[in-house]
């Protein structure tokens, strides 16, 4: 799992090729691609809570990264730590490892919280906050190494061999090989790439062999990027000025930068998988990449940010590949990261404690070209504010509920704005029809069926609905 990678990082165009060419092949070109992947509350810690958990915000219960009291998600007690992949998959014979970002600030910067460790995992290594520090990302961190604290700095702070993403690499090789030979292997490695750091320039910090790589990209700008006319969107976003040409270049620096980061995730991924090899777990081992959200820059006028339902936020990358699964396959289903606690599970034998909103994605790994009537839920539950620059104010996101069912994407927000979106003609969400009479019997059935959607529990929340009403 990346941290705010978003579905062109992973496949845009680079020169004659394309970028983490060994994620591509080493996972995507042997199993299947899934294009309509979506992060159901794109915000770190909701996010990868539902990962973990196989269910929604509204019934996971942490609606955001931060809570009163300066409570970062993962404060033991907040978390549902034993209702999640961990303490499944230990209960059912796995060797366990999480070595990378295991929520968003886990633990709590508290001293006592720092050499905590959830249950359910054999291994344990996780970033932490010390004292008042900023929070150091790719150098000069600390990590809670199967609860003890190390800060790893071997030789001169920035070597490439104390980079964050080569430093957990190496602690997840290790524990693939560590592993009792008779027991089956869970890994979640989480990386923060590409997320941004507090480094000048704007933008993630690459390793130092993937710098010059930055500085070569080529960054496409689609029709949303600084959109003309917002018009026609929610009254905080429409009031949003022009990018300003410093908030252009400054937006292409971004992703260049981020996009650089990612080099080291995708040699990251080929080490692994020579890991598995060298075991003699690689025939028998399921592989899935994904990310916790997306994220802006620049679309809509907004220059960074995420939590939006919106297409550049909401939607993730999704590749999985193993044993069974249709090499080369692209499935066009809707699925989200819901789904993956009970693919997982399922793939595992494992059983969870708790009622799974989601559902197996094994019968599309199969038949990429399934298509059900499942719809989806997009939520948000606190006004959170992107960073914002230049000439705009911050811009709160009110919380909203959203549903997506086939080519439509229908938002309501908490104040009682709203926003329709036909997905198949407008795939950058350039015209908000929610007004447009022509599309009221459309607008009608999708909010009657997120009004049941918003409260649903369990095996509901993947019942089918039909295909909405043409306009």
């Amino acid at each position: 799992m990346t941290d705010d990678q978003r579905v062109d990082d992973l496949y845009a165009r680079h020169g004659i090729g394309r970028l983490m060419p060994r994620t591509r092949s080493l996972i995507g070109a042997r199993g299947v691609s899934f294009t309509r992947s979506y992060a159901s509350y794109p915000l770190s810690c909701p996010s990868r809570t539902t990962f973990l958990t196989g269910r929604y915000a509204h019934n996971h219960g942490i609606t955001a990264n931060v809570f009163p009291g300066y409570l970062y998600c993962g404060t033991p007690g907040l978390f549902p730590a034993e209702d999640s992949l961990g303490p499944w998959l230990q209960d059912a014979g796995y060797f366990t490892i999480l070595a990378g970002r295991y929520l968003n600030g886990f633990p709590s910067p508290i001293g006592i919280y720092r050499t905590i460790r959830d249950p359910g995992w054999d291994r344990w290594y996780t970033p932490v906050t010390v004292g008042n520090e900023k929070a150091a990302v790719f150098y000069g961190y600390w990590l809670n190494e199967n609860g003890g604290l190390t800060r790893p700095i071997p030789g001169a702070l920035h070597e490439d061999s104390t980079y964050f993403t080569e430093v957990i690499t190496d602690r997840a090789v290790a524990s693939i090989e560590e592993a009792p030979a008779d027991q089956p292997v869970f890994l979640y490695l989480s990386h923060r790439a590409p997320h941004e750091d507090d480094q000048d320039p704007e933008g993630p910090l690459p390793s130092y062999r993937d710098d010059l790589f930055a500085r070569a990209l080529d960054v496409p700008r689609p029709d949303s990027f600084n959109e003309r006319d917002l018009s026609d969107k929610p009254s905080a976003l429409g009031a949003l000025e022009p990018l300003a040409k410093g908030e252009l270049r400054q937006a292409e620096l971004r992703a260049q930068r981020r996009r650089a980061s990612l080099e080291a995730v995708d040699r990251s991924v080929k080490a692994v998988v020579e890991a598995l090899r060298r075991t003699g777990r690689l025939k028998d081992t399921y592989l899935f990449f994904t990310s916790d959200n997306g994220l802006f820059l620049g679309e809509h006028r907004l220059p960074k940010g995420k939590l939006r339902a919106y297409e550049e936020s909401a939607r993730v990358p999704l590749l999985v590949a193993g044993p069974g699964v249709v090499e080369a396959g692209t499935s066009d289903e809707l699925v989200a990261n819901v789904d993956l606690a009970p693919t997982i599970l399922e793939l595992a034998g494992a059983r969870a404690t708790t009622p799974l909103d989601g559902r197996s994605l094994l019968p599309f790994l199969r038949a990429p070209d399934l298509m059900t009537g499942r719809p989806l839920l997009l939520q948000s539950y606190r006004d959170e504010s992107p960073e914002v620059v230049g000439p705009n104010p911050r811009v709160a996101v009110p919380p909203y509920q959203a549903i997506v069912r086939g080519d439509y994407k229908l938002v309501q927000f908490e104040n009682g704005e709203a926003e329709l979106y036909d997905l198949g003609r407008d795939p950058l969400e350039l015209v908000n029809v929610y007004d447009d009479p022509s599309f009221a019997t459309v607008r009608g059935y999708l909010e009657a069926k997120l009004s049941r959607l918003r409260r649903c529990s369990g095996s509901d929340c993947s019942a089918e609905i039909a295909e909405p009403p043409a306009p």
